[in-house]
Protein backbone atom coordinates (compact mmCIF):
# COMPACT_ATOMS: atom_id res chain seq x y z
CA UNK A 1 0.00 0.00 0.00
CA UNK A 2 2.85 1.84 0.87
CA UNK A 3 4.59 1.92 -3.11
CA UNK A 4 0.91 2.70 -3.83
CA UNK A 5 0.60 6.09 -2.12
CA UNK A 6 4.16 7.00 -3.76
CA UNK A 7 2.94 6.44 -6.77
CA UNK A 8 0.38 8.08 -6.48
CA UNK A 9 2.10 11.30 -4.66
CA UNK A 10 4.76 11.39 -8.29
CA UNK A 11 1.24 10.86 -10.48
CA UNK A 12 0.49 14.71 -9.72
CA UNK A 13 4.18 15.77 -10.97
CA UNK A 14 4.00 13.64 -14.03
CA UNK A 15 0.95 15.02 -15.07
CA UNK A 16 1.65 18.21 -14.34
CA UNK A 17 5.01 17.76 -15.88
CA UNK A 18 2.81 16.26 -19.11
CA UNK A 19 0.61 19.08 -19.70
CA UNK A 20 3.67 21.89 -19.71
CA UNK A 21 5.10 19.21 -22.02
CA UNK A 22 2.02 19.26 -24.43
CA UNK A 23 1.26 23.11 -23.61
CA UNK A 24 4.83 24.08 -25.37
CA UNK A 25 4.20 21.65 -28.04
CA UNK A 26 7.66 20.38 -26.54
CA UNK A 27 7.79 16.38 -27.72
CA UNK A 28 6.02 14.21 -25.35
CA UNK A 29 6.44 10.65 -23.82
CA UNK A 30 3.15 9.68 -23.37
CA UNK A 31 3.93 6.08 -22.13
CA UNK A 32 5.26 7.28 -18.93
CA UNK A 33 2.04 7.12 -17.67
CA UNK A 34 2.20 3.00 -18.05
CA UNK A 35 4.03 3.28 -14.51
CA UNK A 36 0.70 3.99 -13.07
CA UNK A 37 -0.96 0.93 -14.39
CA UNK A 38 -0.81 -2.80 -13.44
CA UNK A 39 0.20 -5.56 -15.41
CA UNK A 40 -3.36 -5.44 -16.62
CA UNK A 41 -2.47 -2.50 -18.36
CA UNK A 42 -5.60 -0.85 -15.63
CA UNK A 43 -3.98 2.39 -13.63
CA UNK A 44 -3.48 0.90 -10.13
CA UNK A 45 -6.69 1.06 -7.59
CA UNK A 46 -4.75 2.51 -4.73
CA UNK A 47 -4.79 5.92 -7.26
CA UNK A 48 -8.98 5.98 -6.19
CA UNK A 49 -8.19 6.80 -2.95
CA UNK A 50 -5.75 10.08 -4.04
CA UNK A 51 -7.90 13.25 -5.32
CA UNK A 52 -5.22 15.27 -6.04
CA UNK A 53 -3.22 12.75 -8.07
CA UNK A 54 -7.15 12.20 -10.28
CA UNK A 55 -7.36 15.32 -10.40
CA UNK A 56 -4.20 16.34 -12.55
CA UNK A 57 -4.77 13.15 -14.53
CA UNK A 58 -7.91 13.99 -15.07
CA UNK A 59 -7.21 17.26 -16.44
CA UNK A 60 -4.19 15.42 -18.11
CA UNK A 61 -6.38 13.55 -20.40
CA UNK A 62 -8.24 16.32 -21.91
CA UNK A 63 -4.90 16.90 -23.70
CA UNK A 64 -4.76 13.41 -25.44
CA UNK A 65 -4.98 13.63 -29.42
CA UNK A 66 -5.67 10.63 -31.45
CA UNK A 67 -3.46 7.22 -30.85
CA UNK A 68 -3.01 8.32 -27.17
CA UNK A 69 -5.11 5.36 -25.59
CA UNK A 70 -3.58 5.72 -22.36
CA UNK A 71 -4.58 9.48 -21.43
CA UNK A 72 -8.29 8.01 -22.89
CA UNK A 73 -8.46 5.67 -20.48
CA UNK A 74 -7.51 7.75 -17.79
CA UNK A 75 -10.67 9.96 -17.49
CA UNK A 76 -12.33 7.08 -15.83
CA UNK A 77 -11.16 9.47 -12.90
CA UNK A 78 -14.06 11.58 -13.12
CA UNK A 79 -16.25 9.16 -11.61
CA UNK A 80 -13.72 8.52 -8.71
CA UNK A 81 -13.74 12.57 -8.10
CA UNK A 82 -17.57 12.62 -8.41
CA UNK A 83 -17.75 10.13 -5.95
CA UNK A 84 -15.43 11.76 -3.19
CA UNK A 85 -15.96 15.41 -3.78
CA UNK A 86 -18.68 16.14 -1.10
CA UNK A 87 -16.05 14.54 1.44
CA UNK A 88 -12.94 16.91 -0.05
CA UNK A 89 -11.84 20.12 1.98
CA UNK A 90 -11.38 23.55 1.02
CA UNK A 91 -9.25 24.21 -1.52
CA UNK A 92 -9.34 21.26 -3.30
CA UNK A 93 -13.29 20.63 -3.21
CA UNK A 94 -13.41 23.93 -5.12
CA UNK A 95 -10.88 22.97 -7.83
CA UNK A 96 -12.36 19.51 -8.17
CA UNK A 97 -15.66 21.04 -8.52
CA UNK A 98 -14.56 23.21 -11.51
CA UNK A 99 -13.23 20.67 -13.12
CA UNK A 100 -16.10 18.35 -13.40
CA UNK A 101 -17.68 21.04 -14.64
CA UNK A 102 -15.18 22.42 -17.14
CA UNK A 103 -11.75 20.98 -16.97
CA UNK A 104 -8.73 22.78 -17.12
CA UNK A 105 -7.46 23.01 -20.26
CA UNK A 106 -10.59 24.28 -21.61
CA UNK A 107 -11.23 26.92 -18.96
CA UNK A 108 -10.08 30.80 -19.50
CA UNK A 109 -6.79 30.77 -17.85
CA UNK A 110 -7.39 33.87 -16.45
CA UNK A 111 -10.70 32.98 -14.80
CA UNK A 112 -9.15 30.76 -13.17
CA UNK A 113 -5.95 32.26 -11.96
CA UNK A 114 -8.46 34.85 -10.37
CA UNK A 115 -9.88 31.51 -8.69
CA UNK A 116 -6.58 29.87 -7.59
CA UNK A 117 -5.04 33.56 -6.21
CA UNK A 118 -7.75 33.51 -3.71
CA UNK A 119 -7.35 29.49 -2.79
CA UNK A 120 -3.74 29.37 -3.05
CA UNK A 121 -3.40 30.39 0.94
CA UNK A 122 -5.21 27.17 1.82
CA UNK A 123 -2.84 25.09 0.60
CA UNK A 124 -0.34 23.38 3.40
CA UNK A 125 2.86 24.57 0.88
CA UNK A 126 1.84 27.97 0.24
CA UNK A 127 4.37 31.06 -0.47
CA UNK A 128 2.88 34.62 1.18
CA UNK A 129 5.78 36.14 -0.83
CA UNK A 130 4.54 34.40 -4.04
CA UNK A 131 1.19 34.90 -3.42
CA UNK A 132 1.56 38.51 -3.12
CA UNK A 133 3.40 38.80 -6.03
CA UNK A 134 0.68 36.83 -8.18
CA UNK A 135 -1.69 39.49 -7.14
CA UNK A 136 0.31 42.20 -7.96
CA UNK A 137 1.24 40.69 -11.62
CA UNK A 138 -2.81 39.73 -11.74
CA UNK A 139 -3.77 43.34 -10.88
CA UNK A 140 -1.04 45.36 -13.40
CA UNK A 141 -2.16 43.26 -16.22
CA UNK A 142 -6.17 43.45 -15.57
CA UNK A 143 -4.83 47.37 -16.25
CA UNK A 144 -3.36 46.85 -19.37
CA UNK A 145 -6.64 44.96 -20.37
CA UNK A 146 -9.03 47.96 -19.08
CA UNK A 147 -6.76 50.11 -20.99
CA UNK A 148 -6.91 47.96 -24.23
CA UNK A 149 -10.57 47.60 -23.70
CA UNK A 150 -11.73 51.58 -23.90
CA UNK A 151 -9.31 51.87 -26.82
CA UNK A 152 -11.31 49.59 -28.83
CA UNK A 153 -14.49 51.35 -27.04
CA UNK A 154 -13.81 54.27 -28.73
CA UNK A 155 -12.23 52.95 -32.36
CA UNK A 156 -15.70 51.41 -32.38
CA UNK A 157 -17.77 54.27 -31.23
CA UNK A 158 -16.33 56.83 -34.25
CA UNK A 159 -16.74 53.23 -36.56
CA UNK A 160 -20.84 52.64 -35.52
CA UNK A 161 -21.76 55.98 -34.63
CA UNK A 162 -21.85 56.20 -39.01
CA UNK A 163 -25.66 56.36 -39.66
CA UNK A 164 -25.32 54.07 -42.05
CA UNK A 165 -23.48 51.42 -40.08
CA UNK A 166 -25.90 51.40 -36.96
CA UNK A 167 -27.56 48.38 -38.12
CA UNK A 168 -25.18 45.81 -37.56
CA UNK A 169 -24.56 44.21 -34.14
CA UNK A 170 -22.69 46.57 -31.48
CA UNK A 171 -20.78 43.68 -29.80
CA UNK A 172 -17.51 44.99 -29.31
CA UNK A 173 -16.75 43.72 -25.86
CA UNK A 174 -17.66 40.56 -26.76
CA UNK A 175 -15.08 41.10 -29.79
CA UNK A 176 -12.48 41.76 -27.10
CA UNK A 177 -12.98 39.11 -24.93
CA UNK A 178 -12.37 36.09 -28.21
CA UNK A 179 -9.02 37.95 -28.30
CA UNK A 180 -8.47 38.07 -24.86
CA UNK A 181 -9.22 34.03 -24.99
CA UNK A 182 -6.64 33.67 -27.54
CA UNK A 183 -4.16 35.20 -25.52
CA UNK A 184 -4.12 37.10 -22.37
CA UNK A 185 -0.21 38.24 -21.84
CA UNK A 186 1.24 41.50 -21.70
CA UNK A 187 3.51 40.77 -25.15
CA UNK A 188 0.26 40.10 -27.45
CA UNK A 189 -1.19 43.48 -26.46
CA UNK A 190 -1.01 44.76 -30.13
CA UNK A 191 -2.02 40.89 -31.30
CA UNK A 192 -5.25 41.25 -29.11
CA UNK A 193 -6.19 44.50 -30.62
CA UNK A 194 -5.41 43.50 -34.30
CA UNK A 195 -7.82 39.91 -33.48
CA UNK A 196 -10.66 41.96 -31.56
CA UNK A 197 -10.99 44.71 -34.61
CA UNK A 198 -11.08 42.02 -37.01
CA UNK A 199 -13.97 40.23 -35.82
CA UNK A 200 -15.51 43.33 -35.40
CA UNK A 201 -14.95 44.04 -39.27
CA UNK A 202 -16.31 39.95 -39.71
CA UNK A 203 -19.21 40.66 -37.75
CA UNK A 204 -19.93 44.25 -39.89
CA UNK A 205 -18.96 42.53 -43.20
CA UNK A 206 -21.70 39.85 -41.98
CA UNK A 207 -24.33 42.17 -40.94
CA UNK A 208 -24.12 44.09 -44.39
CA UNK A 209 -24.69 41.04 -46.33
CA UNK A 210 -27.41 39.21 -44.05
CA UNK A 211 -29.85 42.25 -42.85
CA UNK A 212 -28.74 45.32 -44.93
CA UNK A 213 -27.43 44.86 -48.73
CA UNK A 214 -29.97 43.84 -51.55
CA UNK A 215 -28.80 40.61 -53.18
CA UNK A 216 -27.19 42.88 -56.10
CA UNK A 217 -25.41 45.19 -53.74
CA UNK A 218 -24.32 42.29 -52.08
CA UNK A 219 -22.56 41.48 -55.88
CA UNK A 220 -21.04 45.04 -56.02
CA UNK A 221 -19.87 44.87 -52.90
CA UNK A 222 -18.40 41.52 -53.51
CA UNK A 223 -16.77 42.30 -56.79
CA UNK A 224 -15.40 45.53 -55.31
CA UNK A 225 -13.44 44.42 -52.63
CA UNK A 226 -11.96 41.44 -54.95
CA UNK A 227 -10.43 44.47 -56.79
CA UNK A 228 -9.47 46.26 -53.36
CA UNK A 229 -8.97 49.25 -55.19
CA UNK A 230 -11.00 52.77 -53.66
CA UNK A 231 -11.16 53.63 -57.59
CA UNK A 232 -13.97 50.64 -57.56
CA UNK A 233 -16.58 52.27 -55.10
CA UNK A 234 -18.20 54.04 -57.73
CA UNK A 235 -19.88 50.45 -58.18
CA UNK A 236 -20.99 51.21 -54.70
CA UNK A 237 -24.30 52.75 -53.28
CA UNK A 238 -23.74 55.25 -50.67
CA UNK A 239 -23.77 53.39 -47.62
CA UNK A 240 -21.63 50.48 -49.01
CA UNK A 241 -19.32 53.30 -50.46
CA UNK A 242 -18.48 54.75 -46.80
CA UNK A 243 -18.00 50.65 -45.70
CA UNK A 244 -15.91 49.95 -48.26
CA UNK A 245 -13.20 52.73 -47.56
CA UNK A 246 -13.56 51.87 -43.63
CA UNK A 247 -12.60 48.74 -44.23
CA UNK A 248 -9.94 49.83 -46.46
CA UNK A 249 -8.62 52.25 -43.52
CA UNK A 250 -8.81 49.41 -41.10
CA UNK A 251 -6.06 47.16 -43.10
CA UNK A 252 -4.34 50.11 -43.47
CA UNK A 253 -4.35 51.04 -40.00
CA UNK A 254 -3.29 46.92 -39.17
CA UNK A 255 0.01 47.46 -41.65
CA UNK A 256 1.17 50.87 -39.76
CA UNK A 257 0.54 48.95 -36.38
CA UNK A 258 3.15 46.29 -37.82
CA UNK A 259 7.52 46.71 -38.45
CA UNK A 260 8.24 47.05 -41.97
CA UNK A 261 9.81 43.22 -41.90
CA UNK A 262 6.28 42.39 -40.54
CA UNK A 263 3.99 43.84 -43.14
CA UNK A 264 3.72 41.12 -45.29
CA UNK A 265 1.23 39.61 -43.16
CA UNK A 266 -1.56 41.72 -44.07
CA UNK A 267 -1.02 40.67 -47.31
CA UNK A 268 -1.87 37.11 -46.10
CA UNK A 269 -4.98 38.12 -44.14
CA UNK A 270 -6.14 40.36 -47.12
CA UNK A 271 -5.82 37.16 -49.74
CA UNK A 272 -8.56 35.25 -47.36
CA UNK A 273 -10.58 38.61 -47.01
CA UNK A 274 -10.22 40.49 -49.90
CA UNK A 275 -10.81 37.29 -52.06
CA UNK A 276 -14.09 36.77 -51.39
CA UNK A 277 -13.15 33.57 -49.80
CA UNK A 278 -16.49 31.50 -49.16
CA UNK A 279 -16.87 27.82 -48.94
CA UNK A 280 -20.04 26.55 -51.07
CA UNK A 281 -23.30 25.53 -50.47
CA UNK A 282 -22.81 21.85 -50.60
CA UNK A 283 -19.24 22.38 -48.47
CA UNK A 284 -20.58 24.45 -45.95
CA UNK A 285 -23.84 21.97 -45.30
CA UNK A 286 -20.75 19.32 -44.27
CA UNK A 287 -19.31 21.80 -42.40
CA UNK A 288 -22.22 23.41 -40.71
CA UNK A 289 -20.25 23.79 -37.90
CA UNK A 290 -17.69 25.86 -38.89
CA UNK A 291 -18.26 29.60 -39.39
CA UNK A 292 -16.42 30.91 -43.25
CA UNK A 293 -14.90 33.85 -41.45
CA UNK A 294 -12.87 31.43 -38.87
CA UNK A 295 -10.53 30.49 -41.22
CA UNK A 296 -10.07 34.75 -41.82
CA UNK A 297 -9.79 34.99 -37.89
CA UNK A 298 -7.42 32.25 -38.05
CA UNK A 299 -5.21 33.78 -40.08
CA UNK A 300 -5.59 37.49 -38.32
CA UNK A 301 -4.86 35.61 -34.88
CA UNK A 302 -1.16 35.55 -35.94
CA UNK A 303 -0.88 39.02 -37.45
CA UNK A 304 -0.07 40.58 -34.50
CA UNK A 305 2.28 37.98 -32.71
CA UNK A 306 6.00 37.90 -32.13
CA UNK A 307 8.26 36.41 -34.83
CA UNK A 308 9.04 33.61 -32.91
CA UNK A 309 5.00 32.80 -33.91
CA UNK A 310 3.74 34.63 -36.57
CA UNK A 311 6.04 32.74 -39.15
CA UNK A 312 6.41 33.38 -42.56
CA UNK A 313 6.11 29.28 -43.03
CA UNK A 314 2.87 29.68 -40.00
CA UNK A 315 0.87 31.97 -41.90
CA UNK A 316 1.11 29.85 -45.40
Amino acid sequence: MRGGWKCCSRLVLKSEEWVTERVNQLKEKINEFNRFKDENRNFHLDMTNDARGLLSLYNAAYLFTHGEAELEEAIFAREHLESMRNNLEHPLAQQVNRALHLPLPRTLRRVEALHYISEYKGEPTHNSSLLEFAKLDFNLLQRLHLKELKALSRWWKDLYNEEVLTYSRDRVVECYLWSYTAYYEKEYSRARMILAKLIAVIILTDDTYDVRATLEECRKFNEVIQRWDESATSLLTDYLKKLYLKLMNIFKEFEDDLKPNEKYRVAFKAEWSHGGYRPRFKDQVKVSTVCSGAPFASVGLLVGMGDDVATKEALE
